[in-house]
C-alpha cells in the first residue's frame, strides 16, 4: 500500500516496532480523528490494532518511515529513542507518547523517563492523555509551524559527522572528492520545504 501524497496537515502517527501492542496511542488518535475526519492521517500501528481513520500500515520501510516524517504537519510517537530522533533529523518536533509497563505496552518505563528528559530539553511535546494528545494535534493543524524545528550541523554529533571520513580514510579513500556535507550530517533545511 503506497505513502498518501503530500497533503497539508498530514499526521503521521507510529507506534515503532515493539511487539507489545499499544492501541492506547490508536484509541487516542482515532478519538480525535473521528471529530477530524477531513484531516490526512497515515498510521504504522505494528502489532497493535489498525486505526479506523486514514491509511494503515503495519509496518514501514526506513525509507518510507524518512518520507512520511518529511511528509508530516505532525508526527505522533511512541516515546522510541530511534523514532524520536528519526522526526529530529527531518524536521519534526515529535508528540511522544510513553510506552507503559503498567499497560503491558512494554517491559519498563524507560519510555517515559525518556520522554521527560525530551519535553525538560525541548526536544519534543508530550501527551499523557487523549485531551493533551488532542490539543497537541488541534494545535497542529492551526500553525504547522510550532511543530518544525531547524535541523543544523550542531545537532549532530562531531563523532557522527565524521563517520564517513573515517571510513573512507581506512578504505584508501580519497576524501577530498566528498562534498562539503557529509552523508551522516542532516540537511539544514529539507527539501519539501
Amino acid at each position: 500500500m503506497p505513502l498518501p501524497p503530500r497533503s497539508p496537515g498530514l499526521v503521521f502517527v507510529t507506534v515503532g516496532t515493539d511487539h507489545h501492542r499499544f492501541d492506547r496511542l490508536i484509541d487516542w488518535v482515532d478519538a480525535w480523528a473521528a471529530n477530524n475526519p477531513e484531516r490526512p492521517l497515515l498510521v504504522q500501528h505494528g502489532c497493535s490494532r489498525p486505526s479506523s481513520y486514514g491509511l494503515n500500515h503495519p509496518m514501514l520501510t526506513i525509507d518510507e518511515m524518512q518520507v512520511a516524517f518529511a511528509r508530516a504537519a505532525l508526527v505522533v510517537c511512541g516515546g522510541g529513542p530511534g523514532t524520536v530522533m528519526d522526526a529530529r533529523a527531518a524536521g519534526r518536533l515529535p508528540v511522544v507518547v510513553a510506552r507503559r509497563a503498567d499497560r503491558r505496552e512494554a517491559i519498563d518505563d524507560h519510555q517515559r523517563a525518556f520522554c521527560k528528559r525530551l519535553v525538560a530539553l525541548g526536544k519534543a511535546r508530550a501527551a499523557d492523555d487523549a485531551e493533551m494528545l488532542a490539543s497537541w494535534l488541534d494545535a497542529a493543524v492551526a500553525d504547522p509551524g510550532q511543530f518544525r524545528v531547524r535541523v543544523a550541523d550542531e545537532e549532530t554529533p562531531p563523532g557522527l559527522r565524521a563517520i564517513p571520513q573515517l571510513i573512507d580514510g581506512l578504505l584508501g579513500l580519497d576524501t577530498s572528492v566528498r562534498s562539503s556535507r557529509s552523508p551522516a550530517t542532516p540537511p539544514t533545511t529539507h527539501p519539501d520545504r
